[in-house]
């Protein structure tokens, strides 16, 4: 092969387009051919392959009169190469050493003959093979033999996994040009096997066999696991999405393993979890498993568009299903969601909510399921509208044990109003003090009655001594409603003097009020109106 030169001609063409051979004349001493062509034939010189003019040594001997040569050349290349021929060709690099080496590794793989991989692997070339970054449409050997182990063949992937001189940066190699990594296609082709034998080949690796990348074997099994493709999605996103269960509790063991368990919260270019891959294809198993894992992390995370998880799973289009089918596979979904705690009453960008969506796809059943969903606020109102302190505060007590106060403290009830409005419409104090002290905003805007604040609702339902204790907790009173009213206009529609004494000494003494600018000032007046009182 080293006589081969640029044209990448083996030794074989070189012998057949020379005049001699050892200093003799090849016509002169045919012997001395014979015994060179069987000295190629045994370093695995191919007699049969072209080189890039697309010509064959045994052609090559023929155009240039040789027919002994050539006799020679097939005469000795007609037995079947023995084993021990082939693996005498242990020193080439070159690229038709190399492809005969993924001729054989296919073969082996198609025959699941480990031991066979076992003895190719002892070359150079097969060395070359299984560290080139891409052998086939973008992919490299472990890829390929990653989809492959699928039908049942995974002799040859134990055996390249265990070489001895697989380069290990190999195991997160990405594909051309989805970024995808071995465990991706094993994900893929919902190879649960494969993805247990990466896994478990990483966590066991010892340190000298870790990536310099990374310090240790857990953090490279972490990366490994949430490794990202092209578009931000992880193997947990793929399983999630196929609903292989299974492999899915595989990954999320394994996550856990490596002490990096709140990489299920990943989100993808999208800004979907796993939890909203799964949602979206009515996946119920992927979304029991996550959710029982983490349910915290996952259930009020939102898409680059607003969307919930149950936003998701009411916009699923599984193919040739009907309504009725699509009704019956979405209902324990969401169930499953609703139990977590998902947002029901949550708008997307587009200010669609979940029930909002199903009802226009046509599915009735699905739109009162969630319209009859109990928000977790639920507990809040009812506490207020039955003055039931020792309830607020238990049900407060629950929501932030539960992480979910922050989103339930300002949630609005059906007619747009928070909680706090309901406290300060009912003129407690005691309530509207456990709320404020739980987080609550105290200028946020109701959907209905032009946008009013609890302050402003106060008046309208002369609460007097709930206005002036919002007033003391820093409301705002120079805050308008959208027809352009504050506080006061509403103290003097309602008659409330000594309200309007309360609310000009906030005002004249520098009380709190909106920042220059922002829209809590310039709601309800026109551009140019002074804002304040």
């Amino acid at each position: 092969h080293a006589v081969a030169g640029l044209a990448a001609a083996t030794a074989a063409h070189a012998l057949a387009r020379c005049e001699t051979v050892r200093g003799q004349r090849l016509l002169e001493d045919l012997t001395a051919a014979q015994e060179f062509v069987r000295l190629l034939l045994s370093i695995e010189a191919d007699c049969f392959t072209a080189d890039l003019d697309g010509e064959t040594p045994i052609a090559a001997a023929e155009r240039c009169g040789k027919p002994e040569l050539k006799a020679a050349m097939t005469e000795l290349l007609t037995p079947t190469v023995t084993r021990e021929t082939l693996g005498k060709l242990s020193h080439c690099r070159c690229r038709h050493c190399v492809q005969r080496a993924d001729r054989r590794l296919t073969a082996a793989t198609a025959a699941d003959d480990g031991n066979a991989a076992t003895e190719l692997l002892e070359s150079a070339s097969a060395r070359v093979l299984v560290n080139a970054a891409t052998v086939r449409n973008g992919e490299s050997i472990l890829h390929e033999l990653s989809r492959a182990s699928s039908s049942g063949r995974p002799a040859v992937f134990q055996a390249v996994l265990q070489y001895r001189h697989l380069d290990q940066a190999m195991i997160n190699s990405p594909t051309t040009p989805d970024a995808f990594s071995p465990l991706h296609v094993a994900a893929q082709a919902k190879n649960m096997f494969t993805a247990q034998e990466i896994l478990q080949h990483v966590l066991n690796s010892p340190r000298k066999s870790v990536p310099i990348s990374y310090d240790t074997a857990a953090t490279w099994l972490g990366a490994t696991i949430l490794q990202a493709s092209a578009e931000g999605d992880t193997a947990i996103h793929v399983a999630a999405g196929l609903g292989d269960d299974s492999l899915l509790q595989c990954l999320v063991l394994f996550l856990r393993e490596s002490g990096q368990a709140g990489g299920l919260a990943t989100r993808n270019k999208a800004g979907w979890s796993p939890l909203a891959s799964a949602s979206i294809n009515i996946q119920l198993d992927c979304v029991r498993t996550l959710l029982g894992e983490a349910a915290e992390a996952l259930i009020h995370q939102r898409t680059e568009q607003g969307e919930t998880p149950a936003h998701l799973a009411v916009v699923a289009h599984p193919e040739v299903i009907s309504l009725r089918e699509l009704e019956e596979a979405m209902l324990p979904v969401l169930q499953e969601l609703v139990i977590a705690g998902v947002d029901v009453l949550a708008v997307d960008k587009e200010g669609n909510t979940a029930a909002g969506i199903a009802a226009g796809r046509g599915l009735s059943r699905v739109s009162e399921v969630l319209l009859a969903v109990e928000h977790p606020s639920a507990r809040l109102f009812r506490a207020i509208e039955s003055d039931d302190m020792e309830a607020l505060d238990l049900g407060i007590m629950s929501l932030r044990q539960q992480g979910t106060l922050a989103a339930c403290v300002d949630a609005k009830d059906r007619a747009g109003f928070t909680p706090l409005h309901r406290a300060a419409g009912r003129g407690s104090t005691a309530a509207v003090s456990a709320l404020l002290d739980a987080g609550a905003n105290l200028n946020s805007r109701a959907a209905a009655l032009d946008g009013v604040t609890p302050l402003l609702y106060s008046t309208l339902q002369d609460q007097e001594a709930a206005a002036r204790f919002l007033l003391r907790r820093g409301a705002s009173p120079a805050i308008k409603d959208r027809a352009g009213r504050a506080a006061m206009h509403h103290a003097c529609l309602a008659g409330l003097l000594s309200l309007l004494d309360d609310l000009l000494v906030a005002a004249a003494s520098g009380g709190p009020g909106p920042a220059p600018g922002s829209s809590e000032a310039t709601d309800g007046k026109e551009e140019g109106e002074p804002g304040g009182l």
